[in-house]
């Protein structure tokens, strides 16, 4: 009996370590970067998300097709703030570069977007 009292003290123990170190990371992880970087790096750590970055011309063409997944945040970032405006925290500029990296931007859409005439 008393193994099993130490057995589950260790685990205690252990996922209490555990819980602290996910606080610990979340809240270094939030004062380290902006919520843009947050955005851009979980974007770029999920294949899912990066496979349709590669496919849209900029954040609101984003966006508008992962909507379709009942997706309206990543990465703990909302992408709306009051009303269907972007959050106003976000760097759009910078995220809109972000997109145009992957090649296509709204001059030059990708053949499957919208604005492709």
């Amino acid at each position: 009996m008393i193994n099993n009292s130490l057995t589950f003290e260790r685990l205690q123990n252990l996922s209490d370590g555990l819980i602290l170190y996910c606080i610990q990371t979340v809240i270094q992880m939030t004062q380290t970067k902006t919520p843009t970087q947050r955005l851009i790096e979980r974007i770029n750590q999920k294949e899912s998300f990066k496979d349709i970055a590669y496919l849209c011309e900029d954040f609101r063409a984003f966006v508008d097709e992962i909507s379709e997944w009942g997706v309206d945040h990543i990465g703990g970032v909302d992408f709306y703030g009051v009303g269907f405006e972007f959050n106003e925290e976000l760097d759009i500029p910078m995220l809109d570069r972000f997109f145009a990296s992957f090649g296509y931007t709204p001059e030059n859409p990708h053949p499957f977007s919208h604005r492709f005439n």
